[in-house]
């Protein structure tokens, strides 16, 4: 995991940077995995590449991109394992905005099997967001986003490319602020929370893990 991250930082992110403009890419940050928050120890995943993509501001020729899409994957694929690493396009939903400092959990989800993707979407954004929300003096969430994965995102040309896993139905995204609840109060809202994770997820195909953002590019 060291030689990856090294790598990951200093030989594959500045070659992403020189090509950014290029490529229409605003904003490029990595995510390096620092430990899971199961008890398993290992985080699953090394790491999460995230890029902000705006194709009307790509300076670069069809074949230009083209180019530096084929040198990017070439060289991605002396470090990943590129057919254990999901890609998809996501819908970013900002649900509080804050602090970002510190490690930040990355969770990334799957659905009850119960549920189709707009019933997970639909419960996801409208009613388990706002009841974390409510009880903020519990989770103390600084800043949390939702990455709402579209029903098309297994046709995504880049994941076919790179022979990819099926993705993730999201990834939720929190940073933290401390909080000192009451025990009994905590246990309470800890309980009415799972509750609502039973009906929404697949917790056991679920993996979280803790993680130091390093932004790349920022345009």
């Amino acid at each position: 995991r060291e030689e990856f991250a090294d790598y990951w930082w200093n030989q594959h992110g500045p070659l992403v940077a020189e090509r950014a403009e290029l490529l229409g890419i605003r904003r490029y940050q990595q995510v390096h995995s620092v430990r899971s928050r199961r008890p398993e120890g290992e985080p699953v995943f090394d790491g999460v590449a995230e890029l902000w993509m705006d194709g009307p501001e790509a300076t670069g020729t069809l074949e230009e991109r083209a180019k530096a899409g084929a040198e990017l994957l070439a060289d991605e694929r002396t470090f990943i394992d590129l057919e254990s690493s999901p890609i998809w396009l996501a819908d970013e939903q900002v649900i509080r905005s804050g602090r970002q400092e510190g490690l930040r959990l990355t969770a990334a989800l799957r659905r009850n099997p119960a549920l189709t993707h707009d019933e997970f979407r639909r419960h996801w954004l409208g009613v388990h967001a706002p009841l974390v929300l409510e009880h903020l003096d519990v989770y103390g969430f600084a800043h949390y986003v939702q990455l709402h994965t579209p029903d098309d995102a297994a046709e995504y040309p880049l994941a076919r490319r790179r022979n990819s896993p099926p993705p993730f139905d999201g990834i939720s995204e929190v940073w933290f602020e401390d909080v000192d609840p009451d025990p009994d109060h905590a246990a309470a809202v800890r309980a009415l929370i799972g509750a609502d994770e039973e009906l929404l997820l697949d917790r056991d195909n679920c993996v979280m893990w803790m993680s130091e953002v390093r932004v790349v590019v920022d345009r």
